[in-house]
């Protein structure tokens, strides 16, 4: 038959009565590519997160014995175990349907990302380079600072805001800006850097300029579900900005 002849063109296939079957090598062939990214992936967040002692492997790709002997291969050891727990295979449906129930069975995220708003600070000749200084009526300033709120890899809980406090840089300004970023680094330490992106930028009025620049702005970050809830408060008349960013994700 037709497909007889064609599985006589690949080494380890075999064609009888209308069935093809194929031996254990080729089949683990076919999966290569997929278990070689996988693995390269697990390297790397095995790098950047440290003391894992277990690895899950949970999905539908969780039966497969090839993808297990791979992680078992790669990274089993006295110091972290490879394990499949039970119902593997439907362990991502059956959280994202917890999750439907109730979303607060997520107490805490890793950040895939380093969180933070761009500002300014004194300029510091033993720290800061000497592109970043600028110069006006208060003296000279660093530029661009990356002033960080979350750290990439770093657990972020729910319901534990983050907070920073500012001023004003001049004694007659009625609204303050804080440009959110987000970056791939752990110490990008400004803005400006390659691998920080600008988010979206949250003002905050702050009418009661009779205090000058002594006006405190309370600057909030905290997890909420699958959202980074921000918020800038103006301490002297309780005017405050808010905005949700969707967590870890790619953003418009």
């Amino acid at each position: 038959s037709s497909l007889e002849e064609a599985a006589k063109s690949f080494p380890g296939a075999r064609a009888r009565h209308g069935r093809l079957s194929l031996d254990v090598k080729l089949v683990e062939d076919c999966f290569k590519e997929s278990l070689d990214n996988i693995s390269q992936h697990m390297r790397e967040l095995v790098r950047a997160v440290k003391g894992i002692r277990c690895i899950l492997v949970v999905g539908g790709f969780a039966e497969s014995p090839f993808l297990i002997k791979r992680m078992e291969s790669d990274f089993s050891s006295a110091e972290c175990r490879v394990a499949r727990p039970r119902d593997a295979s439907i362990a991502v449906v059956k959280g994202a349907a917890m999750y439907g129930q109730n979303p607060d069975v997520i107490t805490a995220r890793i950040s895939k990302y380093t969180y933070g708003v761009k500002t300014r600070t004194s300029f510091d000749e033993k720290k800061h380079p000497k592109s970043k200084r600028l110069e006006d009526d208060n003296g000279p300033y660093c530029t661009d600072v990356f002033d960080k709120f979350i750290l990439i890899n770093d657990s972020v809980e729910s319901g534990k805001p983050i907070e920073r406090s500012y001023l004003p840089v001049y004694a007659t300004q009625t609204e303050v800006a804080f440009p959110i970023y987000r970056s791939t680094k752990h110490d990008a330490m400004f803005t400006d850097d390659s691998s920080c992106e600008h988010l979206l930028t949250v003002t905050v009025h702050s009418p009661n300029v009779e205090r000058g620049t002594d006006r405190e702005q309370l600057v909030k970050m905290d997890f909420s579900r699958t959202l980074l809830h921000f918020e800038a408060v103006d301490v002297t008349s309780g005017k405050s900005a808010q905005v949700d960013i969707q967590f870890d994700t790619k953003y418009p």
